[in-house]
């Protein structure tokens, strides 16, 4: 409904309100007041047809709302998501390279237990891989893979730290003599302790912090215990400790501790001694 006014006469415009609406001496709104038309007591000329033509046209225009519309929010919301993953992925980038060139350095302490000389390639930005150029006995080949949190990719970095992922070693060396037994060691709660199927033909062992071994027969317990408790003493956890005849014939998993409290020749030594052991058998 629009509201009309004739100028100069504000009862006059009221009624022609009333008029326009064809339902005179109802309650009247108007200019911040309401009241009852009494043109009828006070003898004032009745408004014409005519009159009402003559309203002020500032009056009649439709209300319009102020809101801007949602598509303009939709857009604002679909930039700023794309701008906040574009700089977490940025930042996230930036700290796993700060964080593996840190591991790295710390590695030179360790690697010449493997051997003397070493390439490196970046797997992307949550990987880096190490292989040892003509390694020592009783080595035929050694790789050590640091693979961090994938802190560029917010989504898989928050599942994977609820499920207590964490920036770990992986060390594979391959023996010139390959071990007789077969044994695996595995933490449970880590992120790649889960077992697989094991052979039927092996023997389940509780192993001390909560950790289950499946032995094989004719393996070496002794040898392997002690270079699982080196490992854990040496780090901030092993989550796999493997032996087998086929390659790699010794795979470690385990959490590098911090680099101002152990050095990494004192993690690497167990292995090295692990090697030596079961290759003389």
């Amino acid at each position: 409904m629009h509201v009309a006014r004739i100028p100069g006469d504000p009862d006059r415009s009221a009624e022609a309100l009333l008029l326009a609406s064809g339902k005179p001496g109802s309650l009247l709104v108007g200019a911040g007041c309401v009241r009852e038309s009494t043109r009828a007591q006070t003898g004032t000329p009745a408004l014409t047809r005519a009159d009402v033509a003559t309203v002020d046209p500032r009056w009649s225009h439709p209300y319009r709302s102020a809101m801007p519309p949602l598509e303009s929010f939709a857009a604002s919301i679909l930039i700023g998501l794309v701008l906040l993953v574009m700089l977490w992925f940025a930042l996230g980038t930036q700290r796993n390279i700060r964080k593996g060139d840190e591991l790295l350095r710390w590695l030179q302490r360790g690697l010449p237990v493997l051997g003397q000389k070493t390439t490196m390639r970046w797997l992307g930005s949550s990987a880096v891989e190490l292989g040892i150029v003509d390694p020592a006995a009783p080595f035929r080949e050694a790789t050590v893979l640091v693979v961090l949190e994938p802190r560029d990719v917010g989504l898989l970095w928050a599942y994977g730290r609820f499920r207590g992922r964490r920036d770990f070693m992986i060390v594979r060396v391959n023996l010139r003599r390959p071990p007789r037994f077969s044994m695996d060691i595995r933490d449970p709660h880590g992120w790649t302790g889960r077992f697989d199927a094991a052979e039927d033909e092996w023997q389940r062992l509780e192993w001390p912090g909560g950790c289950v071994a499946f032995v094989g027969p004719g393996a070496d317990q002794p040898a392997v215990r002690s270079a699982w408790n080196g490992l854990s003493e040496a780090s901030n956890g092993v989550w796999r400790l493997t032996v087998q005849p086929v390659v790699p014939h010794v795979e470690v998993h385990l959490l590098p501790p911090s680099p101002e409290r152990i050095g990494a020749d004192r993690v690497i030594a167990p292995i090295r001694d692990l090697a030596t052991a079961i290759a003389r058998d």
